[in-house]
């Protein structure tokens, strides 16, 4: 994808519903330097400073469970 021109990557680390991992986004946040999202369903901030810590440039933010 990179040497195809891709300018940020999105990776699932959602286990249950998109059978992603942590561990595919650490993986891979170790072998590119572009720009990474990490794709999961955020439900706490505690999720958030994770996504920091592991190097994450973006994460998604669905607001409708933030609603009420």
């Amino acid at each position: 994808m990179i040497s195809g021109g891709a300018k940020a990557l999105s990776v699932l680390t959602q286990p249950y519903l998109f059978h992603g991992s942590p561990e595919y986004f650490i993986k891979i946040r170790k072998n590119v330097k572009i720009p990474l999202l990490m794709k999961d369903i955020m439900i706490d901030k505690i999720q958030i400073d994770a996504a920091k810590k592991m190097g994450a440039d973006y994460f998604l933010l669905i607001q409708a469970l933030f609603d009420n």
